[in-house]
C-alpha cells in the first residue's frame, strides 16, 4: 500500500535524522550514501556490498555497525524535545545559499529561525582578543547595518563576532550565529544573554546534533557555513594566522566578496587585515561602502531605511554611550568631561597632549584637569597606562 506525499516526506525526514546521527560517518560520506541510495530511506537500506563500495573502509564499518541501533524519531517529537528544527538537504527549507557552496552541510539544527534568503546578509568576523578600536568599529557596523535591515551573521565568539551581533540586536535588527557545537549548547558560556537574544530575535545554527560539546576541530568547519550564508564578509581585526583568516579563505573559495577595516601597520591585530588589503580585499571605511556593494550586487534599496537612521563615527558612538552612563556633575564639570572625551581617541594619547588640546578651548588648571581625569577613570569612561590614556569602549 502506498503513502501520500506528506507521509512520504515525514518518513524521509525521519530517515535523514537517523542518517545525520550515525557516529563515525562524516558529511562527505552521507552525501555519497544519499547519491547511491537516491534518498535517505534508500541510503539506510543499502546492502553491505553497496556500502563498502561507496565509503572508505572505516566509515563503511561505522555505518554498518550503527545504522540498526539508531532509533527512528518522529520529527515533531524531536522539535518538541529539543526546541529546535532539523533541516536536512532534502528539505525545501534548506538555505539556497548553502546549496551553492562546494561542501555544504548535510543538515542544520536551528534554534529560532534561518536567515531570510531575500534579505541582504553580512558576516562580521574578527579577533576574540580585540582592541577598544575594534570593539567600537564592530559595534558601529553591526548597529548601522542592522538598523537598515541587513542581517548580521557570525559565530557568537568573544570579541568582534559577539559585539557586532549584540549591536545589531540592540537596534532591533536580525542576527544569526553558527556554532562549533550543538545549537542547544551556549559557547562561550559567558555569552548566555546574547545566546538567548539570538534565539528570540534571529537564530542559532549548527550542523552538529543536540548536546554536541564544542571542540577545536569543529570551529574551522563551521566557518564555511558563516561565509556561505552571507552575501559578503567584513573583517574588523585579525591576526594573519587565525580563525578569521580561515573564514576568509572559505569565503573566497565560495566566490564571496571580502571587505576589511584597515588598521595601523604597527598593530598585530591589524596584520591580517592589512595583508588582505594588499591582496585585493575591499576597503571598508564605513558601513555605507558595504551598503553600496550590496545594492550593486543584489539590487537592494537602502535609501529610505538609511534616512530614518543617522549613523555616527565609531568614536562618536562610544562617546555618546559613555556620556549617557556617566554620573551627574555640575555644568562646568560636564563641559570639561565633554572636551576630554572629544580629544581622547580609541588608541592611547599622551596626557600632556590631551591637556594642551583641552586648554586651548577652555582655560583649565592642570590640577582640575587631572582631578577630572581621575574621576573619569573611576567611572570607567577612560583607561590609562602610565602617562597615556584612551577612551574605553562602553558597549
Amino acid at each position: 500500500m502506498g503513502c501520500n506525499a506528506d507521509e512520504w516526506n515525514a518518513v524521509e525526514e525521519a530517515e535523514c535524522l537517523r542518517l545525520a546521527n550515525i557516529p563515525g560517518v562524516g558529511n562527505l560520506s552521507i552525501f555519497r550514501l544519499l547519491e547511491k541510495g537516491k534518498n535517505a530511506r534508500g541510503a539506510m537500506k543499502l546492502s553491505e556490498k553497496d556500502v563498502m563500495e561507496t565509503l572508505d573502509t572505516k566509515s563503511a564499518k561505522a555505518f554498518l555497525r550503527a545504522r540498526e541501533d539508531i532509533p527512528t524519531i518522529n520529527l515533531t517529537d524531536f522539535t518538541k524535545k529539543y526546541k529546535m528544527d532539523f533541516i536536512p538537504w532534502t528539505s525545501p527549507q534548506y538555505p539556497e545559499r548553502l546549496r551553492r557552496i562546494p561542501d555544504p552541510p548535510f543538515a542544520l539544527y536551528v534554534k529560532g529561525e534561518l536567515p531570510c534568503e531575500e534579505v541582504p546578509t553580512v558576516a562580521i568576523i574578527g579577533a576574540r582578543a580585540c582592541s577598544e578600536y575594534g570593539k567600537a568599529v564592530a559595534a558601529q557596523f553591526g548597529r548601522q547595518l542592522g538598523a537598515v535591515g541587513v542581517q548580521i551573521i557570525s559565530g557568537m565568539a568573544r570579541g568582534i563576532d559577539g559585539i557586532a551581533q549584540k549591536a545589531a540586536l540592540d537596534i532591533n535588527g536580525k542576527s544569526y550565529a553558527v556554532l562549533g557545537c550543538g545549537a542547544d549548547v551556549c559557547y562561550p558560556p559567558e555569552s548566555n544573554v546574547l545566546y538567548e537574544q539570538l534565539c528570540l530575535k534571529g537564530g542559532v545554527i549548527s550542523e552538529y546534533p543536540p548536546g554536541t560539546e564544542a571542540k577545536s576541530g569543529f570551529f574551522p568547519l563551521r566557518n564555511r557555513i558563516i561565509s556561505g550564508l552571507a552575501d559578503l564578509i567584513l573583517v574588523v581585526e585579525a591576526r594573519k594566522r587565525s580563525g578569521t583568516y580561515i573564514t576568509v579563505t572559505r569565503a573566497l573559495e565560495q566566490g564571496k566578496d571580502v571587505y576589511v577595516v584597515p588598521g595601523r601597520i604597527t598593530d598585530a591585530l591589524s596584520e591580517g587585515c592589512n595583508f588582505l588589503l594588499s591582496q585585493g580585499a575591499g576597503v571598508a571605511c564605513s558601513p555605507e561602502i558595504l551598503l553600496q556593494a550590496l545594492a550593486e550586487r543584489g539590487g537592494y534599496d537602502f535609501v529610505k531605511k538609511q534616512e530614518s537612521y543617522s549613523g555616527d563615527s565609531a568614536k562618536d558612538n562610544v562617546i555618546c554611550r559613555q556620556e549617557k552612563d556617566k554620573c551627574s556633575r555640575n555644568n562646568d564639570e560636564n563641559e570639561l568631561v565633554r572636551m576630554i572625551l572629544h580629544h581622547l581617541e580609541l588608541t592611547p594619547l599622551e596626557l600632556q597632549q590631551v591637556y594642551e588640546a583641552v586648554n586651548r578651548e577652555q582655560e583649565v588648571s592642570y590640577g582640575d584637569f587631572m582631578l577630572e581625569i581621575t574621576k573619569m577613570q573611576i567611572a570607567g569612561l577612560i583607561e590609562g597606562e602610565g602617562n597615556y590614556f584612551r577612551l574605553r569602549c562602553a558597549l
